[in-house]
């Protein structure tokens, strides 16, 4: 807790939420508040997420730190200046929302700082691939769907390209249009990052003892990541409405699963307590307070590095969670149920030429 002249030399004109509870000395005074703000803490090296309650009026005090984090309580100052707080009331999607309105935002989001260069092998010859097919019935849909990447920034329009790739027009399980670009041509003749993705085993095991989960889904994760304006080129592809490249990373591209990785890798890497495999990403924790802590973390980080999330697959506040194809829980780990039904769920095969197909 800290008066109010000195958050204002700290933190300026930042905005103060409203009180959300009473707080009285040890001696039962009450302690006239302007309001409180919830940022990074930092002590002998370890970061919390933590509040900080700003007085009208009184001495700056250091109240405590979670015991389950730095392992001892810290109490200055006199019996007045201590401040005691037993209860702790949890987050809800409602605060998430106030605290970090950028994350959630309905937009495509824009990784800060890195922008991404695809490296071509010596010697690559171009290639042209003719325009494919595409049935009468999907050009519509089509065409609102270009316009839609359009507008969002992950496309744009060009005259023409050396290297262009066909496409292939899908529906989603809901119906909407997705849009894919064959890059296979493209992918022999690029070098594709060293960055290694994590083996499943391994993050799995770190979940171990865990009680408390959160999955975040990140929106169209890889074209968060700006494509450079001179490797643009490289991803163009035609279709019956004119020639686009990208902007943003594609999906299908050779390098982009390890340079997605390494640039979320990079984000959260000084965040303990959380597990990051390409677009999902994992908060986990034994204490509710401490897996908070960490929810908070990331969300600033995705806040200040511009990374959107897509709220409807993130899940929160989970003791049984779904994690790369497994279920996770504080019993341990299984297969998700949905992947093994159609083995336990195959008829006996009693014909030699089943029994070789199967």
């Amino acid at each position: 807790m800290i008066t109010s002249d000195l958050f204002k030399k700290t933190w300026g004109s930042r905005k103060l939420f409203p009180p959300d509870r009473a707080l009285v000395s040890y001696e039962g005074r009450r302690i006239e508040l302007e309001g409180f703000i919830e940022d990074v803490l930092e002590f002998k090296g370890r970061k919390i997420w933590g509040k900080v309650y700003v007085a009208v009026k009184g001495l700056n005090i250091l109240g405590w730190f979670h015991q389950g984090l730095f392992g001892m309580v810290l109490r200055l100052g006199t019996s007045e200046q201590v401040m005691v707080v037993k209860d702790y009331s949890g987050l809800n999607l409602q605060t998430l929302h106030m605290m970090f309105p950028g994350v959630f935002e309905k937009k495509l989001g824009c990784i800060k700082g890195f922008k991404h260069r695809i490296k071509i092998k010596k010697g690559a010859i171009p290639i042209k691939h003719k325009l494919r097919a595409i049935p009468f019935s999907l050009r519509e849909d089509l065409k609102l769907e270009l316009e839609k990447l359009q507008s969002s920034g992950v496309i744009e329009p060009v005259e023409s390209s050396l290297w262009l790739s066909p496409i292939v027009v899908t529906r989603k399980r809901s119906g909407e249009m997705r849009l894919c670009v064959d890059l296979r041509s493209l992918n022999k003749e690029i070098w594709v990052d060293s960055f290694p993705l994590p083996r499943i085993n391994y993050l799995l095991e770190k979940l171990s003892g865990a009680v408390w989960f959160s999955k975040i889904d990140l929106a169209l994760g890889y074209h968060q990541v700006v494509l450079e304006e001179d490797s643009r080129h490289y991803t163009a592809f035609n279709m019956p409405f004119g020639t686009f490249q990208f902007c943003r990373m594609p999906f299908g591209l050779a390098s982009a699963a390890s340079v997605f990785q390494c640039v979320m890798s990079q984000l959260l890497r000084e965040v303990e307590g959380v597990l990051v495999f390409q677009d999902d990403v994992l908060i986990f924790a034994k204490q509710l307070t401490e897996h908070d802590t960490v929810l908070r973390l990331v969300l600033k980080v995705f806040e200040e590095n511009g990374v959107v999330v897509k709220e409807d697959k993130c899940k929160f506040w989970k003791k049984e969670i779904e994690f790369l194809g497994h279920v996770v829980s504080l019993d341990g780990v299984k297969p998700r149920p949905g992947l093994i039904d159609a083995v336990r769920n195959c008829p006996p095969q009693r014909i030699r030429t089943s029994c070789a197909l199967f």
